[in-house]
């Protein structure tokens, strides 16, 4: 099972049952988000879990999905001792969700 630092993540190949595509999370890059410096996840096809012990920062993670996606959020987010956080994600997107966004 491949992890990243204090994250396991398992992921089960799946396809839709209609045979549709589905947009998914590909990438999350977290830098300088609460006690993060620098977290890369990768998310392969079918169902993500994130999983760890108490305190591993799995509520930081789905936090950063939420603002990346354009959830609200204050300054407390930036990691301390530095001036800036950021949070970048990678989606795969069918046709028409993509024209949506580029609208």
């Amino acid at each position: 099972m491949p992890t990243n630092g204090a994250y396991t993540l398992a992921g089960r190949a799946s396809r839709a049952r209609d045979g549709d595509r589905t947009d998914v999370l590909r990438e999350l890059t977290i830098r300088n988000f609460a006690l993060l410096e620098v977290a890369c996840l990768h998310f392969g096809t079918g169902l993500t879990v994130l999983t760890g012990e108490t305190g591993a920062g799995k509520s930081i993670v789905i936090d950063a999905i939420g603002c990346v996606l354009g959830g609200r959020t204050s300054a407390e987010v930036v990691r301390a001792g530095t001036d800036r956080a950021s949070v970048e994600a990678i989606f795969d997107l069918d046709h028409d969700a993509a024209e949506t966004v580029h609208a």
